[in-house]
């Protein structure tokens, strides 16, 4: 103590007691722009705060924190600035996040507010150039971390987030644009609640209620720390855990929340920072800061005081306090080496917020008025588009300049003020990673960078980040799960859109994507997997003649074709045999001609469909099978008319003869002939491609364009079996040996109940088994004519040979 300079002491003494009288007697400024940002703060006196402020430890760490932002204002540069541009930068006690920078002119005329520009004021509301023309700072105003902040959410896939926002336009503001802008990104807000530093205990209750029922895993906090602490002291007792927390720049970087009793609750948390970079020389300035050095500095002397935990003697106000306070402190020599105390955080310039914006508002200012008094040769000119008055510098001629500085800063970063005073929007990105002795270290992970590309405006390690546990997996909060592939959203009434059912996609739709909100339909030509995530190539399908029904069908109608020719080689050959002019030799070869194209007919059936085959099939089918039945019908008519005249010269008899058959055969083939042609020409059948019968595959098939004309076809030719069906039933017990009624019988029998069966399955069946069916039934009923007709006869022929002949017959 002997060591110190009287003079130093007297001087210092003084100081001291000035310093309280001031603190005891006069509150500390603060700009008018954040009396409303000072209603967070808390409702207290006057005498409250000046007790708090003398003795709060808080205040002890405020008190340091603006010895931080001082003495970087003793640089070189700000000296120098004071000396040239004939004004004086001064600083508020900045107890809030309002503090500012005030230009005062050297008259003594205080013109308060006439250029301000900030270092730490963020709300958003003095972007207003009306209210608040001359403000700038260089912090980024709220609106830009609110953005950001969003961008954040959405950079890790949460879209279900609860935000708490302390009590104020910092909060309220701040998470009022969170709310929009995550709308916008499809992001829901689970709750949204208001915490304050004085909030009541069932205030707080309530608030941590929300956030253990909430299913939200992520929490947005926009707020200061003092609004933060009550609600995560809480959280901490009732060890709510698994939650993942968002800082607003206020605490991203709060010593009192970062302490080692919240570490369970906290670690992993991430937030933004306002953007720094290293000063070059700064922590060798603030290692060369000695009280004896500047000695009109009374924050040095606390300064000093608080690094190395000692007092200064000449504080005390008399000697029995002195004798009595020199057993209880250190008491400060001097002779204390800043080297040795480099280890303290205040010493972690890289780790401290403030100095890079003061920084580069000292520079911004220089800058300014290099600007001004370099006028013209800097190219730069006043509002008025002429140079300043250099021998009366109004404040508003520096503002012009101040708004228009653009300059390149040590770290080689450009500084300028965008039209709202804002300087270039940077935010670091922090992780609140535990390090080995359980202290908790602010990692630096990422960058948002407001004025980059869209898509590059966030940068971010992953791999880096350390979430709550010491986990590397990015952790979700999403109020329902993504939707799989193959399923689609549906919202849930009543719920915000980020709450939703899943639900599969339709026949022939697909979904591609997880999280779809809804289905994509398959081309025609395609069908989706059993996943209904991709559309695959339909299976095309028709009746081929590679199948194996399409073989046995084929195979079938040879033989019957086969059987049918040698049948009708067989008459030909014995044409004018008794046996085979019995009943019209002539139409036995016309039906046995018809079966034979009957036969082939089926040949139409089969192989991919053409337009040439789809007109041609249907209508052949039909006339070739009306000619038989017409045949058969005439057979009959033949044999009851032949029967029936017994008597010469009676009416019966003139009826007898191939006249009759004959004609009843062309009449009746006439009108199906008459239906088939205007079937073509009004309503041709053509091939269609149908996707719709099975899924998965494309049937090939003929689409009969007007299904009434084939079913009056099939009804007309119905119509003839069944009246040659009672025809030949009535005539089946005439004498055997001119009769063959009966056979007609059972092959109309047969024949008739093979399309009487067609009918139900052909309606039942589609595509290529609807074919089948309908082969089936032509091969069928044909080969009952011929089997049921004609087999007899043949078998007396080739085996019987002596019953075809005239005086056989006779005598039967």
């Amino acid at each position: 103590m002997d060591n110190i300079p009287d003079t130093f002491k007297e001087e210092r003494k003084k100081q001291i007691e000035q310093l309280q009288e001031i603190v005891l007697h006069q509150k500390p400024q603060i700009s008018s722009t954040d009396e409303s940002l000072n209603d967070t703060v808390g409702r207290v006196t006057e005498e409250e705060e000046q007790e708090e402020f003398l003795t709060s430890p808080v205040r002890e760490k405020d008190f340091l924190n603006h010895v931080k932002r001082t003495v970087t204002t003793y640089k070189k540069e700000s000296h120098l600035l004071a000396r040239n541009s004939a004004t004086e930068v001064k600083t508020q006690f900045p107890r809030m996040k309002s503090a500012v920078l005030q230009m005062r002119d050297i008259s003594g005329t205080r013109k308060p507010y006439s250029v301000q520009i900030s270092y730490s004021s963020t709300v958003s509301v003095l972007n207003n150039k009306i209210q608040f023309p001359s403000f700038l700072r260089t912090v980024p105003s709220d609106d830009f971390q609110s953005r950001g902040l969003v961008k954040l959410i959405k950079h890790f896939k949460w879209n279900w987030i609860g935000i708490l926002a302390e009590e104020g336009d910092y909060g309220e503001m701040g998470s009022q644009i969170i709310k929009e802008e995550a709308v916008k990104a499809g992001t829901c807000i689970a709750f949204h609640e208001i915490i304050s530093a004085t909030s009541s205990a069932m205030k707080i209750q309530h608030e941590t209620n929300v956030i253990r029922t909430s299913s939200a895993t992520v929490i947005l906090v926009f707020s200061n720390s003092p609004a933060v602490l009550p609600i995560i002291n809480k959280i901490s007792n009732d060890n709510i855990a698994g939650k993942v927390w968002i800082a607003s720049e206020a605490w991203s970087t709060s010593a009192v929340l970062s302490i080692k009793e919240l570490s369970d609750i906290l670690q992993g948390t991430i937030g933004f920072a306002v953007h720094k970079r290293h000063i070059a020389g700064f922590k060798e300035f603030l290692i060369s800061i000695h009280p004896f050095k500047h000695t009109g500095d009374i924050f040095t002397e606390i300064f000093w005081e608080q690094i190395f935990g000692c007092k200064w003697p000449y504080g005390v106000q008399n000697e029995t306090s002195l004798q009595s306070s020199v057993h209880k402190m250190v008491i400060c020599s001097g002779k204390e080496d800043l080297l040795l105390a480099s280890h303290h955080s205040f010493f972690d310039t890289d780790s401290l917020q403030d100095p890079y914006s003061i920084y580069n508002t000292v520079y911004a200012v220089a800058h300014a008025l290099h600007n001004l008094l370099s006028c013209p040769s800097s190219g730069h000119l006043s509002s008025k588009g002429a140079c300043t008055n250099l021998t009366n510098i109004q404040s508003s001629q520096l503002l012009h300049f101040i708004k228009n500085v653009k300059f390149t800063n040590a770290a080689s970063e450009i500084i300028f003020f965008d039209a709202a005073g804002n300087p270039p929007p940077k935010y670091d990105i922090l992780n609140w990673q535990r390090a080995a002795d359980g202290s908790t270290v602010f990692q630096k992970v990422g960058l948002f960078d407001y004025l980059a590309h869209e898509d590059e405006q966030i940068v971010i390690e992953d791999g880096s980040i350390k979430w709550n546990g010491g986990k590397s997996q990015t952790p979700t909060s999403v109020c329902s799960p993504e939707c799989i592939t193959g399923h689609r959203k549906v919202t849930i009434r009543g719920q915000p859109v980020c709450c939703f059912d899943c639900v599969a996609c339709s026949i022939g739709e697909i979904a591609n994507e997880s999280g779809s909100t809804k289905c994509l339909k398959c081309p025609d030509s395609q069908w989706p997997n059993s996943n209904q995530d991709k559309c695959l190539t339909r299976t095309v399908e028709f009746l081929a003649y590679e199948e194996p029904v399409s073989i046995a069908l084929s195979t079938c109608t040879g033989v019957c074709c086969l059987l049918s020719l040698i049948t009708l080689i067989i008459f030909v050959k014995y044409f004018n045999s008794p046996i085979v002019r019995a009943n019209n030799n002539v139409l036995s070869l016309i039906l046995l001609t018809a079966l034979t194209l009957s036969f082939l007919c089926t040949f139409l059936f089969i192989g991919r469909p053409t337009v040439q085959l789809c007109l041609v099939r249907q209508a052949a089918f039909g006339i070739v099978f009306v000619v038989c039945v017409s045949s058969v019908l005439a057979k009959t008519i033949t044999v009851v008319i032949a029967f029936s005249a017994t008597k010469p010269h009676t009416a019966m008899s003139t009826w007898v003869g191939p006249k009759v058959p004959n004609i009843l055969g062309v009449c009746s083939t006439s009108v199906q002939v008459f239906i088939c042609i205007s079937w073509l020409l009004t309503s041709p059948p053509f091939p269609v491609a149908n996707t719709k019968t099975y899924p998965g595959k494309i049937i090939l098939e003929c689409n009969e364009n007007n299904p009434v004309f084939f079913w009056v076809m099939l009804g007309y030719m119905g119509l003839l079996a069944v009246l040659s069906f009672v025809l030949a039933f009535v005539a089946r017990k005439l004498p055997d040996s001119f009769n063959e009624a009966k056979f007609i019988t059972f092959s109309m029998l047969a024949f008739v109940s093979v399309w009487l069966s067609f009918i139900p399955a052909y309606l039942s069946t589609q595509g290529k088994f609807a074919v089948v069916v309908e082969i089936f039934a032509v091969i069928f009923s044909s080969g009952s004519l011929l089997f049921c007709i004609f087999s007899p006869k043949v078998y007396i022929i080739i085996f019987k040979p002596f019953m075809n002949t005239r005086e056989y017959l006779i005598r039967k």
